[in-house]
Formats: structure tokens, C-alpha cells, sequence
């Protein structure tokens, strides 16, 4: 699988060298740049920490037209008043029950990251 993710932490490096079948990449274009890259089928996944609606939204629409998964970090279903819950996106469940299993729950475990409320982008 591969995949983007906005932000690096020295947790998201560890989890990188543990699931070797999982590639995450830094994203280095607009948001809506990455969202027709998932549409298009050439990454599997994104992985955003802060989500404003002015930056998710329009991606976000295209994305569940294409029944795309879509969810918090807790593996809730996403809310645009969410700024601070985590959101992950992937092309179906299983890529979606992967990710919120190996790569997102230790993230939650995290002392670092648990507190999203205190994350500035």
C-alpha cells in the first residue's frame, strides 16, 4: 500500500521500518493535489492530523462519490467540526482496517500525538 500523510513524527518513522508493506509519504502538494492522486488509483491512502473544511472538502466530496472509505483517527465517522480528530482516507475497508490497526492506533497510544487538541499545523 501506499500512501501520504501530512505531518512526521518520530512515531510515524518507527511504524514505517515495522510495516515495510506500507509505504508513507511525506505530502508535498496542495491537498486537493493528493485526493485526485487517491482518485486516480496511484496511492492507496492519505492520512491528515489537522482538517480544516476549506482544505477537505472538495476532495472529500469526489472521494465518497467514489466510495472511498473515509473516518476519523478513532475509526469514527468523519465530521467536518472535526479540525482536530485525525482523518484518514482509503480506496475501501480493507486498506481502511489495516491502516487504523497498524499505523494509526499506535499513533493514538502515543503520548505525543494522544493530545490532538494541542497539534498546531
Amino acid at each position: 500500500m501506499i500512501g501520504k500523510k501530512l505531518h512526521s513524527f518520530p512515531e510515524v518513522q518507527k511504524l514505517k521500518q515495522k510495516h515495510q508493506d506500507i509505504i508513507l509519504n511525506r505530502i508535498d502538494e496542495p491537498s486537493i493535489v493528493t485526493y485526485r492522486q487517491l482518485l486516480l488509483g496511484q496511492i492507496d491512502f492519505l492520512i491528515f492530523k489537522v482538517t480544516y473544511p476549506w482544505d477537505h472538502l472538495p476532495g472529500i466530496a469526489f472521494l465518497k462519490h467514489n466510495n472511498a472509505v473515509i473516518s476519523r483517527w478513532s475509526g469514527a465517522p468523519f465530521e467536518f467540526s472535526d479540525t482536530h480528530e485525525g482523518l484518514v482516507i482509503a480506496r475501501n475497508q480493507e486498506i481502511m482496517d489495516t491502516l487504523l490497526g497498524k499505523i494509526i492506533a499506535p499513533l493514538l497510544q502515543s503520548e505525543k500525538i494522544v493530545n490532538m487538541q494541542s497539534f498546531k499545523s
